[in-house]
């Protein structure tokens, strides 16, 4: 614990400094920050806060929008908004378990291919441009095929499948970092190669893994929610995936309830546009910081 905690607070204080210095620093930073917090906040009162039972019938079949069903109901009479508020719940959740073994992939094999170079960073590389030629998403669909319809073991699967582009950032950050002069003298002091890794370089690029991670998260969410649409999720798990299948699988447009369609199209491009105007306010402002002024 007397190792980690100083690591931990020099990891927690580096993100709040990314808030202060790339978010809240700019219009759109802050609007995407308070989007983000705004589903983030959803998802976590969703399951105690719903109007309704999302899997109960509580009117007739596309029934419209009203003062007691704000957005309608779907084909089986379900209330639509109970159903995309807890539905952010899973999508974020499954959203988050990919980005996160995204990055936690990339982040080991590029620190470690960008850090020692040599031998090791020709085995990562080799791994690397293999699994970059593979077509992820579209492998993806094929093992879903087969796969029981669980929409965590998509997004692992995803997981491991898409991180080889966030890898290779990650290794030229730590190829440029292992050259400056803070790092020599940490390695003249006698320090590890693994405290050098998390305690000095780590922490120093924590701005451009949080974009890695913004990245992959708009990835994962359009990903997951597509081959849920597609009918090779979890269909019967509340999700914003689930919600656009069953209006399409049900005609809803052929029988007039727009409703079904245009409310979780909405949560999926207000949730990526938030995401979007968030990582484009850190990588304009760490542009500017690094290139003085010129983005």
């Amino acid at each position: 614990m007397e190792v980690m905690n100083p690591l931990i607070m020099k990891y927690a204080y580096n993100l709040i400094a990314i808030l202060r210095r790339y978010v809240f620093s700019t219009y759109k930073g802050l609007f995407g920050f308070i989007t983000i917090l705004v589903f983030v906040l959803l998802g976590l009162v969703a399951p105690f806060k719903a109007p309704y039972d999302p899997n109960a019938i509580v009117a007739s079949p596309y029934t419209s929008p009203s003062n007691e069903f704000i957005m309608g109901t779907d084909y089986f009479g379900r209330d639509i908004f109970s159903r995309l508020l807890v539905g952010t719940t899973y999508t974020l959740l499954v959203a988050a378990l990919a980005s996160t073994i995204i990055v936690f992939i990339g982040l080991f094999a590029g620190s470690l291919s960008g850090y020692f170079g040599g031998l090791v960073d020709e085995v990562f590389m080799r791994i690397t441009d293999l699994f970059m030629v593979i077509p992820s998403f579209f492998i993806l669909i094929i093992l879903s095929a087969y796969l029981p319809p669980n929409n965590y073991l998509s997004a692992i699967v995803l997981g491991v499948l898409a991180w080889p582009t966030g890898a290779r950032i990650i290794r030229s950050q730590v190829i440029s970092l292992k050259t400056q002069l803070y790092i020599e003298a940490a390695k003249a002091i006698g320090a590890g190669d693994l405290r050098i890794i998390f305690r000095h370089i780590l922490p120093n690029m924590l701005p451009l893994v949080v974009i890695t991670f913004i990245q992959d998260l708009v990835y994962a969410v359009h990903a997951i929610t597509t081959l849920i649409f597609l009918g090779l999720g979890d269909i019967k798990q509340p999700t914003w995936g689930e919600t656009l299948y069953w209006s399409f699988a049900t005609g809803a447009l052929y029988r007039g309830a727009w409703w079904s369609l245009l409310y979780p199209s909405l949560f999926i491009v207000v949730f990526s546009a938030g995401l979007i105007m968030l990582n484009e306010s850190i990588s304009t402002t760490l542009k500017r910081e690094r290139f003085g002024g010129q983005t």
